[in-house]
């Protein structure tokens, strides 16, 4: 391979985000922002 490097930081994708982030707490209120519709792509949808 030229020009690029892989590095292994845990077992799976749930150990990379526990260890990048921080454990995952359940009793957290956090809500994921609302969606906003852009204009532009739902003209390619229909």
């Amino acid at each position: 391979m030229w020009g690029d490097d892989i590095i292994v930081y845990g077992n799976d994708l749930a150990d990379y985000i526990d260890r990048d982030f921080g454990p995952f707490d359940e009793e957290s209120d956090w809500e994921p922002a609302p969606q906003v519709p852009i204009p532009f792509w739902e003209n390619f949808l229909l």
